[in-house]
């Protein structure tokens, strides 16, 4: 018994395992950063800031009558921009009740915009990739998504047990509160 050559498999299913597969990697990793450090890394921001942007400056810039975009949807692609004036706007010491806005702002931008933009994308580009009928699929989803988060958050959040110090600062990242020091005999 080999591996097949060609998988057949529908539309519908194909779509739903590239929907998961696509969406593991970032809420996974947006759960680690906020299980570690207790806040999105400016990547993730500064990255979903772009792309939310640069599809809302584009569908302003395309004829409605060949984008038809409603103002909601405009509404919720002009949320990463919002977060952005606010940051400007709250300097580098933003007071007590500013903080949370931010961090409101940061994660619904981060976790759900940047999503939905890159639904409305496809949904343009190619309306038959996301053909996911019912809410079945679209729950299936979702769920895999908060478990992906959950677990990215968990590990983050306990990272000492995966991971090092060292392991961070190979990275190029700043390692968090309670990393484990590096393995004896390990390092320079």
């Amino acid at each position: 018994m080999g591996i097949p050559a060609r998988i057949d498999m529908s539309p519908k299913v194909r779509t739903f395992l590239i929907c998961a597969i696509a969406l593991a990697l970032p809420v996974s990793g947006a759960g680690f950063e906020l299980g570690a450090y207790g806040q999105l890394l400016y990547d993730r921001k500064v990255a979903a800031w772009c792309t939310v942007s640069g599809a809302l400056l584009a569908l302003l810039m395309i004829p409605r009558r060949m984008a038809p975009m409603s103002l909601l949807q405009l509404g919720i692609l002009a949320i990463p921009s919002i977060w952005l004036i606010a940051v400007m706007f709250a300097g580098s010491h933003p007071d007590e009740g500013m903080r949370p806005v931010l961090f409101i702002l940061t994660i619904v931008s981060c976790l759900f915009c940047l999503p939905y933009a890159i639904y409305l994308i496809v949904q343009i580009i190619n309306p038959e990739l996301l053909n996911l009928e019912g809410w079945w699929p679209k729950l299936r989803l979702a769920a895999i998504v908060l478990v992906f988060f959950l677990g990215g958050f968990a590990v983050g959040a306990r990272n000492d047990l995966l991971l090092t110090c060292e392991d961070f600062e190979i990275a190029g990242s700043h390692p968090p509160a309670e990393c484990r020091p590096a393995f004896p005999g390990r390092g320079p």
